[in-house]
């Protein structure tokens, strides 16, 4: 058996070629150009990191109201159901008073938009789809209106649904509410609106 004796070099450049090769490197790999935010979105970005740091100052079940925060100041607030047609692109809505109601307070519905030429109203248990009442809605005022006369003997959950007749076709709009039966006269409670 032989040996292979043969003595492997490695190839060492000269100056000239190792000063080339990193030239062409550097051509090749161009220095990235640094991102250039338009001045809102590092307004916007500031604004983030300040509301971020402002609420680690406070445990997540005690943060502070803003005026922002309106459906939290405004628990009883009722957003209006407000629905495009799809034939016409007629915008109606829907409004009540508030969402929480305290027999034997009445519940007054509006809706009001273009071209409706008429509305009914039902009144469901949300629970058991039983109907409560059912009506036709007075036009008054640019808008037809109904007033549901309450009642101790209404379930908790109901559901308003009004069939808005826009052009000759039934549009509903519906919206759930809580219907209480009693204030709280407890000194124990503070809140307005109780199931005791």
């Amino acid at each position: 058996m032989k040996k292979n004796t043969e003595l492997k070099t490695a190839h060492i450049p000269n100056q000239d070629e190792s000063v080339s090769s990193t030239q062409e490197f550097e051509k090749k790999t161009e220095k990235p150009t640094p991102i250039s935010f338009e001045q809102p979105v590092v307004d916007s970005a500031k604004i983030i990191a300040i509301k971020y740091k402002q609420s680690l100052n406070y445990p997540p079940y005690s943060q502070p109201l803003s005026l922002n925060d309106f459906s939290l100041l405004n628990p009883n607030y009722f957003e209006p159901i407000t629905m495009v047609t799809q034939d016409s692109n007629v915008t109606i809505s829907m409004a009540l008073e508030k969402y929480h109601f305290v027999a034997p307070e009445p519940i007054k519905v509006r809706v009001s938009g273009a071209e409706i030429y008429a509305a009914k109203i039902k009144v469901q248990d949300t629970d058991t789809r039983k109907t409560i009442s059912n009506s036709t809605m007075q036009y008054s005022e640019g808008g037809y209106v109904a007033e549901i006369k309450g009642d101790s003997d209404y379930p908790i959950d109901l559901q308003i649904t009004v069939l808005a007749n826009v052009n000759g076709d039934d549009i509903p709009l519906v919206a759930q509410v809580k219907y209480n039966q009693k204030k709280c006269h407890s000194d124990r409670c503070q809140r307005a609106l109780c199931r005791w």
